[in-house]
């Protein structure tokens, strides 16, 4: 049977951590499927930072779990808020641990980072390279075929996942193309893929990114004025 911690309605979520004992987790989740949504994880409500060794962890015959949202657009979606681990915001551990899905979190100020696999978890699915960032379009390559590709931000001083911005596709070579509404000038992209086979893999390095504007041109004067541009 699916174990739902937390929930997508306001009033469903958990705060959950102060749980520091080494290799232990707010969440841990070992066998079979679970669903880990709308959950503070190492935050509170007030944003204040609570004490965790990793924030969630999937090892062992931990499989087909969804920590997050299967689609973050959507309205209430789910997203967990993991956050001032010791360690990993999200740790996913052993060959038995297979596809397995964590999109559209806001993971930030975990000590040794945001998410990683280990020992064969996922599939061993890589994070694609990142190619570009401008102009609102993120672009890259190296995905998995048709992979959904999540993109993130982070201010300036972060590597992590703080602030999720959109999702594309993947083509059949593997690149990408998602172009984001509101990211921030200045501030790093970051991106992962969950594959056809269901597998998320972590994160990819840290991309500036500038915003680069193009001058619209609003009125020309008939006697050879000016030029104005908003």
């Amino acid at each position: 049977a699916l174990v739902t911690i937390g929930g997508k309605l306001p009033g469903e979520g958990n705060v959950i951590c102060n749980y520091p004992a080494v290799d232990k987790a707010g969440v841990m989740l070992e066998q079979g499927a679970a669903r880990v949504w709308g959950n503070r994880i190492g935050v509170t409500p007030a944003g204040l930072p609570m004490n965790c060794y990793h924030g969630v962890v999937i090892k062992n015959a931990g499989v087909l779990s969804i920590v997050g949202s299967e689609d973050p657009l959507a309205e209430n979606a789910g997203a967990n808020v993991i956050g001032n681990s010791k360690l990993y915001g999200i740790f996913v551990s052993g060959a038995g641990a297979q596809q397995n899905r964590f999109r559209g979190n806001s993971i930030f100020n975990n000590g040794n980072g945001a998410m990683v696999l280990a020992g064969g978890a996922n599939g061993g699915v890589t994070p694609p390279l990142m190619g570009g960032a401008k102009g609102r379009l993120i672009s890259g390559k190296q995905a998995q075929a048709f992979a959904t590709i999540d993109v993130y931000e982070n201010p300036p001083n972060e590597k992590q996942a703080r602030t999720w911005l959109g999702a594309g596709v993947a083509d059949s070579l593997g690149r990408f193309n998602v172009t984001v509404a509101d990211a921030t000038n200045g501030y790093n992209v970051v991106v992962h893929q969950t594959t056809t086979g269901l597998n998320t893999s972590a994160l990819s390095s840290n991309y500036p990114y500038n915003i680069v504007l193009v001058p619209v041109i609003n009125f020309v004067s008939q006697a050879g004025g000016s030029i104005t541009n908003d």
